[in-house]
């Protein structure tokens, strides 16, 4: 809606309820994860839909790189894939840890993920790699600042900041 009239400016396709959205950097792209965890890639500027991933687990967090040309799914089970906007949708599932990953940033070309214990692994190579953390509580999302530090939320509320060198 425009701010000072109030008209509609740009309507948005009918789609099943959203229950995450995640926005390139550009706002250009997004993608959208349904309640039933399914997940699609949307062209913003157009209101359309580019493509749906064919995934074999639910969706629950989609993230992209700061390039906005790939990113990344979560499934509700801990499963992570990587996708490339510019491949339609095809994507490539990453080695996980054996406790669930709830969610995934990028540092530069790094992808970390956080477990559900609040540990931070670095999921770009052959096997994940801990790099520290373990906070106590349930954790819910990492997030990565420009300084390379990972700002993780908790459950109770709480952001804790942790850079890669171990220090809180």
């Amino acid at each position: 809606r425009d701010v000072k009239t109030g008209m509609v400016l740009k309507t948005w396709p009918k789609t099943p309820p959203i229950s995450w959205a995640g926005v390139a950097q550009s706002s250009e792209q997004a993608v959208l994860v349904t309640e039933d965890g399914e997940a699609s890639c949307w062209d913003l500027s157009a209101t359309e839909q580019l493509f749906t991933f064919a995934l074999d687990f639910q969706v629950i967090r989609a993230v992209f790189h700061q390039t906005g040309l790939k990113g990344a799914l979560v499934g509700a089970d801990g499963e992570v894939a990587l996708f490339r906007v510019t491949d339609g949708g095809e994507t490539t599932a990453v080695e996980t840890p054996p406790t669930p990953i709830v969610s995934v940033c990028f540092v530069g070309d790094e992808m970390t993920g956080l477990d559900e214990n609040g540990t931070l692994w670095k999921l770009d190579s052959q096997e994940p790699v801990a790099l520290g953390g373990e906070w106590a509580g349930w954790v819910t999302t990492c997030l990565a600042s420009a300084q390379e530090t990972h700002i993780v939320g908790t459950a109770d509320g709480r952001l804790e900041f942790f850079d890669l060198q171990g220090k809180r």
